[in-house]
């Protein structure tokens, strides 16, 4: 994971997109119902349409293999590497969280439009508030935009940050197309790269409400997701939350015991030695019926009560 810094070059066009990406799970039931569930918390961005009407290759300028170095070092989509959006690389007087008097550590993250993101690359730490007042000592920032605090800020306080920060992107091919114009002129007529996510946990803390529900976790990943029910449908959320207990539904044929879990954003039942059975109830969220979740021959589903 390279912490090389997109180059900043002249002859970009103006011309360019920035397109926010989510993913959605949309199931339709038989009735013509529809359950959706979020795959990703937050979206991937692309930054596309890209292009560079001058580069050019002569001293003193060596543009072209400036460019064309760099996407070599990153050996096309294999690598990662830092971009500094001129348009959204900074936020003043952020808003962080709300302090509770136990928690010391925060995950950095800036709103733009409303929408929150997580930063987990930052370029630099202006200054830390606490209620407003400037924090000259007493936290530090890690590699991954963590906020810890040497003492944790009082319960109700405000925690709000002035810094700047990269998005971390992965180019979307393994070749870049570069035209020769004229005599040490190139071109570069389409460029495209997304942002990344990272795979590391995030960070909770007591000032962060966790969510409250019936909660599954993924047998393939660190993912929790919430349980719900839409169209007769079961439905996931994906949350952030802690490793939840297990959930455990004996099979209404047999007496083998099965936890609830999720994989590949569905629901299923894994078989268990032992635990205490569970009835598990949920509201639809389209018709307001109840439901029960139940295992029948190893398999989760609902039925209607």
């Amino acid at each position: 994971m390279s912490q090389a810094v997109f180059p900043s070059l002249p002859g970009l066009t103006w011309d360019r997109e920035r397109s926010p990406e989510f993913s959605t799970l949309l199931q339709t039931s038989v009735s013509g119902l529809q359950a959706a569930s979020a795959l990703w918390n937050y979206p991937v961005y692309t930054y596309g349409n890209l292009g560079y009407d001058i580069l050019r290759s002569g001293a003193p300028f060596a543009e072209l293999q400036t460019l064309m170095g760099f996407f070599n070092q990153r050996k096309g989509r294999l690598d990662t590497f830092l971009y500094d959006d001129p348009e959204d690389d900074s936020v003043t007087g952020q808003p962080i969280a709300t302090g509770d008097g136990v928690a010391t550590s925060f995950q950095l993250v800036r709103t733009f439009g409303g929408w929150t993101d997580p930063v987990r690359d930052v370029n630099a730490v202006s200054n830390v508030y606490l209620n407003g007042v400037g924090q000259i000592s007493g936290w530090t920032v890690n590699s991954l935009g963590v906020l810890t605090f040497s003492s944790p800020p009082g319960d109700g306080v405000a925690i709000t940050a002035t810094f700047s920060y990269y998005w971390r992107c992965r180019f979307t091919l393994d070749k870049l197309p570069f035209n020769l114009a004229m005599f040490k002129w190139w071109e570069l007529k389409k460029l495209e790269f997304q942002t990344v996510k990272y795979s590391d946990a995030p960070v909770y803390t007591a000032a962060v409400p966790l969510p409250t529900g019936i909660l599954v976790p993924d047998t393939a990943s660190i993912q929790v997701y919430m349980l719900g029910c839409a169209g007769g449908l079961a439905s996931l959320t994906g949350v952030a939350a802690a490793a939840p207990p297990p959930l455990i539904v004996q099979d209404t044929g047999s007496s083998q015991l099965y936890q609830l879990c999720a994989k590949n954003w569905a629901l299923e039942a894994l078989p268990v030695s032992s635990g205490a059975p569970q009835t598990v109830h949920l509201t639809d969220g389209t018709d307001g019926h109840t439901y029960q979740v139940i295992v029948t021959a190893g398999i989760a589903g609902l039925v209607q009560l």
